[in-house]
């Protein structure tokens, strides 16, 4: 700090200390906007964390079904799955790198790939996935 940024010296001086309200103003707007996207996060990230522990247990019920049933009807040679085909069009979608499978690479490049969506909306993405836990974690 400066001799001239001291209150203490400008009031040996003689000069008026002043405060900037502008810069005050356009740092509590910042602050306000930054508190509110992360307000909006927390109860956005709980409402989703709330209806993802209702509806998951629900939906891995029915996809197991659904599975199970697409079994029954397979052995009795009602219908006829291509697994490999499917395994091979399953593997195409979730193949980012190109490398010929899906692996632990092709992860990383997604999770890079999130990252850099909530990087410019850290307040956004820390208040959802706050509230995401927290939801999932402590709401029966």
């Amino acid at each position: 700090m400066s001799s001239t940024d001291d209150p203490r010296s400008a009031a040996r001086t003689g000069q008026e200390n002043t405060i900037d309200l502008e810069k005050v103003s356009k740092d509590t707007e910042r602050g306000m906007i930054i508190g509110a996207q992360f307000v909006f996060g927390v109860v956005a990230g709980g409402y989703v964390g709330h209806l993802f522990k209702r509806f998951s247990r629900e939906a891995l019920y029915h996809v197991g079904a659904s599975v199970l049933f697409l079994e029954y009807l397979q052995h009795k040679k009602w219908i006829i799955i291509h697994w490999k085909k499917a395994s091979q069009d399953t593997t195409k979608l979730l193949d980012v790198n190109n490398d010929g499978k899906f692996d632990f690479a092709d992860l990383k490049v997604m999770a890079r790939g999130i990252g850099t969506f909530f990087k410019d909306m850290v307040p956004l993405g820390a208040g959802l996935g706050l509230g995401f836990w927290s939801s999932v974690t402590f709401v029966g």
